[in-house]
């Protein structure tokens, strides 16, 4: 009965849209959760086979936010080239899978930290394309449905590639080079996938009509219209400032963003430091915990996810997420207790499902123009890619400087200091988003 009424719904779709929900949510569910990588295993093999300094982990986690920095210089970038947006796109991701097969060769600690960080940023960089693909693509009334196909399906696989990855290494950390070598052919595969996603060439229109300006010919005037594509790049991150509720919610997203990202490799030091409690947790352990758990309430979430998201207004989607996030980090750092733990990761699951669809589709509801939402993502991708940057870094630095604070009687250090000023910015960020709530431009459909 299910499977009918499925192939019915499907059937009813534009042609573009089937085409692009069924080759995305191919590509999404080959692909799988690659970042995650970055934040459990990579982090682990960093730890227990190169013993990397702080600086090179806090680099490994933060790769993926240099992808978002460099993600709105891509499309600007490539616009000469009149290649179809999913074409661009499997180019990063063919490169992506190149560089996490360099690194599972990798014996040395320089060359693992750049190559896996190099796969990370071209896995990230992609994403103002896609937010542009499904602009473009799909009706708004049924966006994020058919987003979540695609999330589901890579849900899924993130978990059974993670669960997988942590078996085999639990038993040998040198075991790191198979799973990899492995992992870069389906990042290969994926980016054979997404060559045949539907999308718009990048066209002339994308630079407001003018000429290339980077591919300019030489003459009198080639100076003066490579100047203007530079002025071009310049008026796009203006967008934050001639456009207030733009600038407004990317204030209150950087001090979510922030908090939240630098708890990241957060999570894997705090149980790494367990021992002292009687808890010893290997590579399986942790991908069972930050993982596994997290994973299956992701799956079971974003079935549902995608309806919510087409139904409620988007603040409240945003609030509403935030909140967990903040639950989970409670139940996460503050309490001696597995079951409070295991259920800190079960909330963070739920939490990361509501984030998974609201970070990709916000902005459609926003830009006022479907040809501006690659260049508000590309803003909104690139300081969400600052805050990435620097959050890991920030934490690892009053990590290793053994910092405290007192506050009214009461110290505060080590992780869960960390974890006590992360939810000051979340809750911060939370009522901001609250205070524009009922503004109706955030919360129409484009």
């Amino acid at each position: 009965m299910f499977f009918q009424k499925f192939v019915a719904s499907y059937r009813r779709l534009h042609p573009t849209e089937r085409r692009t929900v069924f080759y995305d949510t191919l590509r999404q569910g080959v692909e799988g959760g690659g970042e995650s990588l970055a934040s459990i295993i990579f982090l682990y093999i960093a730890i227990e086979v190169f013993q990397l300094p702080g600086e090179q982990k806090a680099l490994l986690v933060a790769s993926r936010a240099i992808g978002f920095c460099l993600a709105p210089f891509l499309p600007m970038l490539f616009s000469y080239s009149r290649l179809r947006r999913s074409s661009l796109a499997a180019c990063c991701n063919i490169f992506s899978g190149i560089f996490l097969l360099l690194a599972g060769i990798s014996v040395y600690p320089l060359n693992y930290t750049i190559y896996c960080s190099l796969f990370i940023i071209f896995l990230c960089i992609k994403v103002p394309l896609f937010s542009q693909i499904y602009r473009e693509n799909y009706q708004s009334s049924r966006r994020g449905k058919l987003f979540s196909l695609g999330g589901t399906l890579r849900n899924v696989s993130s978990l059974l590639l993670n669960l997988l990855a942590g078996l085999v290494i639990d038993m040998g950390p040198e075991n790191y080079h198979q799973v990899f070598i492995i992992y870069a052919g389906f990042i290969l595969l994926s980016g054979i996938i997404t060559f045949f996603i539907p999308s718009q060439r990048f066209c002339d229109s994308y630079l407001n009509g003018r000429q290339n300006y980077l591919t300019a010919p030489s003459g009198p005037n080639s100076g003066r219209k490579r100047l203007q594509f530079w002025r071009q790049v310049g008026q796009n991150f203006t967008l934050v400032l001639r456009d207030r509720l733009f600038l407004y919610i990317c204030f209150a997203w950087y001090l979510l963003g922030f908090g939240n990202l630098a708890l990241i490799p957060m999570r894997v030091e705090f149980l790494r430091n367990q021992g002292e409690n009687g808890l010893v947790f290997g590579a399986l352990s942790l991908v069972l915990i930050l993982q596994v758990i997290p994973g299956i309430v992701r799956i079971i979430g974003t079935l549902g996810g995608g309806k919510l998201f087409d139904h409620i207004p988007l603040l409240h989607f945003r609030i509403l997420t935030n909140i967990l996030f903040i639950l989970a980090t409670i139940l996460f750092f503050q309490f001696d207790n597995w079951a409070v733990l295991v259920a800190g990761v079960a909330v963070l699951g739920l939490a990361e499902t509501g984030g998974q669809f609201i970070w990709n589709l916000w902005i459609t509801h926003l830009a006022p123009k479907k040809e501006y939402v690659e260049r508000y993502m590309g803003v909104h991708v690139f300081l969400n890619g600052t805050r990435g940057l620097l959050g890991p870094f920030v934490s690892y630095a009053l990590l290793d400087s053994n910092w405290s604070l007192h506050f009214g009687g009461i110290q505060i250090e080590g992780i869960r200091g960390l974890s006590w000023l992360s939810i000051a910015l979340m809750s911060l960020s939370t009522l901001l988003f609250a205070s524009m709530a009922g503004n109706p431009r955030i919360n129409r459909r484009a």
